[in-house]
């Protein structure tokens, strides 16, 4: 199982755009967000941000076919953003038993850069 390829990123759960642009409309439209709605989003963001950085909590680990360094990711958020990551996780696949998923003709930094989207929304760094 490849989980990189050219149907990578595809379906509706990857389709947050729209959503986070009908959201913003929406509180530019209502005067902005609530204090108490920015505080839980600056939040969230901060424990995503912590996740994908820190891998002590990581139960799942990417290897590269050129060798680069491991990449740690956690299932949970994989499995919510992606119904590939989903159906390989929960099933009798070999990735889902040893938690490494080996990813063939995508360089670590493209990886790193397509986690922070599934995290944080954004590719905020050059790795």
């Amino acid at each position: 199982w490849d989980c990189a390829g050219p149907g990578l990123g595809g379906g509706p759960r990857w389709d947050l755009r729209r959503a986070v642009e009908r959201s913003a409309a929406k509180r530019a439209k209502e005067g902005g967000e609530s204090a108490a709605s920015a505080k839980v989003r600056q939040r969230a963001e901060m424990m995503l941000e912590q996740a994908l950085s820190c891998s002590r909590q990581a139960d799942v680990e990417f290897l590269f076919d050129d060798g680069a360094k491991l990449v740690k990711g956690h299932r949970a958020l994989l499995c919510c953003a992606s119904a590939a990551f989903e159906a390989m996780f929960e099933s009798e696949m070999v990735e889902d038993s040893s938690g490494v998923v080996r990813v063939r003709d995508v360089s670590r930094s493209s990886f790193k850069g397509f986690l922070e989207c599934v995290y944080l929304g954004e590719v905020r760094a050059a790795w």
